[in-house]
């Protein structure tokens, strides 16, 4: 009874009472189904809140909508809308047309049941074109991929350039295929947005609009064009990217469909930040003593989250099977091997996104623990792929309800939330000893909560393999979702917005364009919390850079006021890792062996999932016991913590 709704997620529409009277201009909003890979919009109100309520699995907001008219509204044509039944079993489909002649021609079909009008539009002409007061609706079609056909409605033109390069067939008049012209949702008041009130000299900052309706809600999917009343202070850019060019008071305007709104900032000098790394060393896991297994070892940036009852659980597991440390404080962790949170599952192919799994991040919110999965696909069958040189990267979901006892997955390919881009293929030829090839979405930040309400994280990305001995680009992407419960909900920035939806190929049957990638100044995701001392987010990992004419290895940081943008990294103290060691290592290293994992914790923290740091913190980090590459080198390793403290010096 359990999997019912799931079956029957993509046909039961049809079964519920449609209701034609809608208002004058009412709003269409558009869904997705990760697991079967398609689209749905309406605008009937049963439907719109039983989707929201969860009624039907496997359906979420893409946060797109456009505006539609009543039927029979003057000046308009109704649309139909066309169900395909059970011709798609487990799948089915909705279609939308509001030319008569395609109303007829489907009406024929067998295979589309005629459900009746449902709104109206404004037809475009022969070229395309829309009147005034109206936008373009764009209509793109799968092309029967994935075994049923699908459709997708769109008003937003990078959405149809998006699609188009998925595959999906443009359909409508004009050179860019428009079906139909829906009203312009004017709204009533535009509020700018800038993560920081005082942007520093130097730093970029995304500034957003957000348009109102009479009563105050948000209005979708809108655009706004952007100016500034002091370009020497401050330049923006069309999607709102504001560069802080000198200090002094900006005024920055935002403007969606005539309707402005401003914000004051005001520039201030970037300050300088010194850093000073304590010496004194606390152990917080023991290889020797504290291991659950053999392969139980801190392998992972350390992640802390408070419980129910107020005890502290640390997340640094490593597969096959992932433990966990519990304590009523920092002082008295203890690694609880009574049972694993997460067991890997260990599938021997790649399309079903599980395999050697990590609980990468993990997030609670009441009793749900919501988990990130850093999932690894190493190819045990291709004979150019040996001992692990092939990696195949994914990020999925887990949740759980038992106070992070043990995480559970929605059923795969659904639990995915960013896939690799494209299928895997392994290597053409063997790899030489020291080579070897990854691709994918991977390693995740712990997650934040901005105060926009969107939940944040970083992840490397390389979009193609071959890293190795490539150009092909590792970098980092950002992307967020505003229900951690919906793995399909989380959005990467594109480049213009947070848009892109990380699609499975094996799912849509096309490789899936990427992220849009940042390489400098950081390119490991690493580990963030908002510093309330330095009122900007920070960001730590392990990288190098040219101090003084030598490269120095070493832990860094970075700064963000909207977790796109980031300053300059700056060292945080030198050390070695495992592929990086420093031209003549300084006298102040961190370690005398390979160190990892790098987070930053503040002990006195009261947030649940220690998003927050002040002043003085803790630098964690896994400390490998040995220079010697042994046969425990890759795990014979203790997980440390020191003190870290940030200084202003203006």
């Amino acid at each position: 009874m359990t999997r019912l709704p799931r079956l029957l997620a993509g046909i039961v529409f049809a079964a519920m009472p449609w209701s034609p009277a809608l208002a004058a201009s009412s709003t269409a909003f558009e869904y997705y189904h990760g697991d079967y890979g398609h689209y749905f919009v309406t605008a009937a109100p049963q439907e719109i809140a039983a989707i929201d309520a969860g009624v039907f699995f496997g359906w979420s907001r893409t946060g797109l909508s456009f505006d539609v008219l009543a039927v029979d509204e003057a000046s308009s044509s109704n649309v139909c809308r066309f169900w395909s039944g059970q011709t798609f079993v487990p799948k089915s489909s909705h279609f939308y047309t509001p030319f008569d002649w395609e109303c007829a021609i489907v009406k024929r079909n067998r295979d589309w049941a005629y459900e009746g009008l449902v709104f109206s539009m404004m037809l475009p002409d022969a070229a395309g074109n829309c009147r005034g007061g109206t936008v373009p609706l764009y209509r793109l079609y799968n092309d029967g991929k994935a075994g049923a056909p699908n459709h997708r409605y769109t008003t937003s033109l990078a959405v149809r350039a998006e699609m188009v390069a998925q595959g999906w067939i443009a359909e409508g008049s004009g050179p860019v295929g428009v079906i139909g012209c829906v009203p312009v949702h004017t709204p009533t008041k535009v509020d700018v947005v800038s993560p920081v009130p005082s942007p520093w000299v130097g730093e970029t900052v995304l500034l957003s609009a957000v348009a109102r309706d009479a009563s105050g809600g948000v209005i979708p999917g809108t655009t706004a064009t952007w100016s500034v009343a002091n370009p020497t202070v401050a330049s923006i850019s069309e999607i709102g990217v504001l560069k802080a060019l000198a200090t002094g008071a900006v005024e920055v305007t935002a403007t969606v469909n005539g309707v402005s709104g401003t914000a004051a900032l005001t520039i201030i000098a970037m300050p300088r930040i010194s850093v000073s790394v304590g010496t004194t060393k606390e152990v917080v896991f023991n290889y020797t003593n504290d291991r659950c297994s053999e392969s139980d070892t801190p392998d992972q940036p350390a992640r802390f989250v408070r419980a129910e009852d107020g005890s502290l659980v640390l997340i640094d597991g490593n597969p096959p099977r992932i433990w966990m440390s519990r304590g009523a404080d920092f002082n008295s962790l203890r690694r609880d091997c009574r049972q694993s949170a997460l067991i890997s599952a260990m599938r021997p192919t790649p399309e079903l996104y599980e395999n050697f799994e990590w609980l990468w991040a993990v997030y609670r919110e009441g009793n749900r623990w919501h988990a990130l999965i850093h999932n690894e696909f190493h190819d045990p069958v291709s004979s150019t792929c040996q001992r692990g040189t092939c990696t195949y990267n994914s990020i999925a979901y887990a949740v759980s309800t038992d106070g992070a006892q043990t995480f559970s997955k929605p059923a795969p390919p659904a639990h995915v939330v960013a896939p690799a881009p494209n299928v895997w293929v392994p290597p053409s030829t063997p790899l030489a000893d020291g080579q070897w090839v990854m691709e994918g979405y991977f390693d995740p930040t712990n997650i934040v909560r901005a105060n926009d309400g969107y939940y944040y994280a970083l992840m490397t990305t390389i979009p193609s393999k071959y890293w190795w001995d490539s150009p092909s680009p590792l970098g980092l992407c950002t992307f967020r979702t505003d229900n951690l419960d919906d793995p399909a909900s989380w959005r990467a920035w594109d480049g213009n917005g947070f848009n892109l939806r990380m699609t499975s190929p094996y799912v849509t049957g096309s490789p899936a364009p990427a992220c849009a990638l940042f390489f400098e100044p950081i390119r490991d995701s690493g580990h963030m919390v908002y510093s309330t001392y330095l009122n900007r987010f920070i960001h730590v990992a392990p990288s190098a850079t040219d101090i003084g004419g030598r490269k120095v290895c070493g832990f860094y940081f970075a700064l963000s006021a909207d977790l796109l943008h980031w300053s300059a990294q700056q060292l945080l103290i030198e050390a070695k890792s495992n592929n990086c060691v420093s031209d003549l290592p300084g006298p102040n290293m961190l370690e005398p062996v390979p160190v990892q994992y790098p987070s930053i914790v503040d002990h006195a923290d009261t947030t649940i999932n220690f998003e927050r740091a002040g002043r003085t913190t803790y630098l964690y980090y896994s400390r490998f016991r040995s220079v010697d590459y042994g046969p425990l080198y890759s795990v014979d390793r203790d997980l440390v913590r020191v003190p870290l403290t940030f200084t202003l010096q203006d």
